[in-house]
């Protein structure tokens, strides 16, 4: 393949993860962070490496085509990429061909392979075992930058708390949405019990309160659909909630068995 870009690059993918590994040391730059991507760049150009001269072996034709291309950065970028004939009707190099002459062509008779002498054979099965040494290389440079790639993560995830989370006893809970007032943080989430066919058919808005984030008081069930009939008789959805006053007011999403879906507001009793 030498259309796109790998008109200008022999390697586009591996440019692309040392973007991603290196665009990563400008919000997470540390240490060891910065070992890690060197190690893991290191190993990649070994990889690289060992990959073309397997190639060159097998395809002899790659030596010509990594004369004319960047192995990783391409340095420069040719404008004009399409061939054009010049006045001696040649193209690139190549000279055309009259389709009369291609015409009058006959395919010559099939050539029937020779035997492999013995030197042969103990060449071919040297490369294949060169080959095999090679292969075994290339995982051993893969499984190393993985474990290494993973290392930092690992070891920051450590050495850090786990961030203070809740979850809604006996229940599943998500979109969650937060407010801080008199001195409490308060949680309201949607809920729904776990063996729930369709949990959001059945979901139902709950809330808790922390004064840091780490201990929670759960309050249970605080807004649930309406009786049959009304504008959100099937379910409740995300909102929106604030403090007013002496009361809590929110703001939710909601629909009808008729599949008719509006906002509403509910207050505090």
């Amino acid at each position: 393949m030498t259309t796109g870009p790998y008109r200008f690059v022999r390697h586009p993918i591996y440019l692309a993860i040392m973007l991603f590994l290196w665009a990563g040391a400008v919000t997470h730059h540390s240490i060891p962070s910065l070992l890690v991507r060197v190690v893991a760049t290191g190993a990649t150009a070994v990889r690289i490496v060992s990959e073309e001269r397997l190639v060159v072996e097998r395809y002899p034709e790659y030596a010509d085509y990594a004369r004319r291309t960047k192995r990783l950065i391409p340095l420069r970028v040719l404008s004009g990429a399409r061939s054009r004939l010049d006045e001696s009707g040649t193209t690139a190099g190549f000279t055309r061909i009259p389709a009369s002459l291609l015409d009058s062509c006959v395919p010559p008779p099939p050539i029937r392979a020779a035997k492999p002498s013995e030197s042969e054979s103990s060449r071919g099965s040297m490369r294949f075992q060169r080959l095999r040494r090679e292969r075994g290389r290339r995982r051993a440079f893969l499984l190393l930058t993985f474990v290494l790639a993973m290392a930092s993560p690992v070891a920051a995830f450590g050495s850090e708390p786990l961030p203070p989370r809740y979850h809604a006893a006996g229940m599943d809970s998500w979109d969650f949405w937060y407010v801080h007032s008199n001195g409490l943080y308060y949680v309201f989430y949607l809920q729904s019990l776990r063996d729930a066919p369709v949990r959001f058919v059945y979901s139902t808005i709950g809330m808790a309160t922390s004064p840091d984030l780490i201990h929670w008081t759960e309050y249970g069930e605080v807004l649930r659909a309406n009786p049959r009939g009304q504008w959100n008789d099937a379910w409740v959805a995300t909102g929106s909630s604030w403090w007013v006053d002496d009361h809590w007011q929110m703001v939710f999403t909601g629909q009808s068995s008729t599949s008719y879906r509006g906002i509403g507001l509910a207050q505090q009793r």
